[in-house]
C-alpha cells in the first residue's frame, strides 16, 4: 500500500486502532504474517475453525491485537463472514479498537436472556462483525459457565464462517479453560523475550486437558520494520 493511501485512511477518522495493521497497511510484512496464519488454519484437517479462541499465558502478550488483525485478514476473502466475540470480560478492548460502543453486548444479552445476535454490530470493515463485552457491572464471568452459552455459540457457528473469541489470559483466569472445549481450535499468543517457556507449556497442557485442541501459537512482539505511523502507537 502506498504512503498516500495510508495517509488518506488515517485522515478519514475511522476510529480503528492503528495497531490493526492488516487494515491500515495490508501490503506490510506484518499483514502478510496474518495471512499466513489464515492459510495455516484453512489447511487444517477440518478447514477453517468455525469457533476459534485466542488466548495467552499471561496478560499483556498482544492476544486482542492478534485476534483483531487475524479477523481483518480473514475478511479479505470476500466470501467469508467473520465475527469477533469479546469475552475478555475483565478488560475488554475490541469495541474501542473498532470504535464501537461497548454496550449492549455479551453481558447485557446473557443477563436479559436475549440472543447474542441482538448485540451484533457491523464494523466499518466489510464482512466483519463484533459482539462487544457489554456492561461491565454484571457478574460476567459466570455467564460463560451457563448451558445457554453453548447454545448461543451454536447459533453463531451457523451464521458465520469463523467466530474469533478473545478471552482473558489462561494462566491467572479460568475463563479460557471453560470456553476452550466449546471451540474447534485455540491459538496461544506468546510475547517474544517475555513469556517463559515453562509458563507456555503449562498453558498448552491446561488447554489440552480441558478437551480442546491447541491449533498453534503466534509469536508476538518480534522486531519488524513497520511504518512510522504504526510504530508511534505500539
Amino acid at each position: 500500500m502506498s504512503k498516500y493511501i495510508v495517509t488518506r485512511r488515517l485522515g478519514e477518522d475511522s476510529g480503528i486502532d492503528p495497531r490493526i495493521v492488516a487494515y491500515y497497511d495490508p501490503d506490510s510484512r506484518l499483514s502478510e504474517q496474518f495471512r499466513a496464519i489464515r492459510a495455516s488454519l484453512k489447511a487444517g484437517e477440518k478447514g477453517l475453525p468455525r469457533i476459534l479462541m485466542v488466548t495467552s499465558s499471561v496478560e499483556g502478550e498482544g492476544k486482542s491485537v492478534t485476534a483483531a488483525n487475524l479477523a481483518v485478514a480473514m475478511c479479505e476473502e470476500s466470501d467469508k463472514k467473520i465475527l469477533l466475540l469479546d469475552l475478555n470480560l475483565r478488560s475488554p478492548v475490541l469495541a474501542s479498537m473498532f470504535n464501537i460502543p461497548v454496550s449492549p453486548g455479551f453481558n447485557d444479552c446473557m443477563k436479559s436472556g436475549l440472543p447474542l445476535t441482538v448485540s451484533t454490530k457491523k464494523t466499518s470493515i466489510n464482512n466483519l462483525f463484533l459482539i462487544p463485552s457489554g456492561d461491565q457491572s454484571h457478574h460476567s464471568s459466570e455467564y460463560i459457565s451457563r448451558k445457554d452459552f453453548q447454545s448461543q455459540l451454536d447459533c453463531l457457528r451457523k451464521d458465520y464462517d469463523c467466530v474469533i473469541i478473545d478471552t482473558p489470559a489462561a494462566g491467572p483466569f479460568a475463563d479460557a479453560g471453560i470456553i476452550a472445549p466449546l471451540t474447534e481450535g485455540v491459538i496461544i499468543v506468546v510475547r517474544a523475550e517475555k513469556t517463559r517457556r515453562e509458563v507456555v507449556r503449562r498453558t498448552i497442557e491446561q488447554i489440552n486437558n480441558s478437551g480442546a485442541q491447541v491449533t498453534g501459537a503466534v509469536l508476538a512482539g518480534m522486531e519488524y520494520h513497520i511504518p512510522e505511523y504504526i510504530h508511534r502507537h505500539l
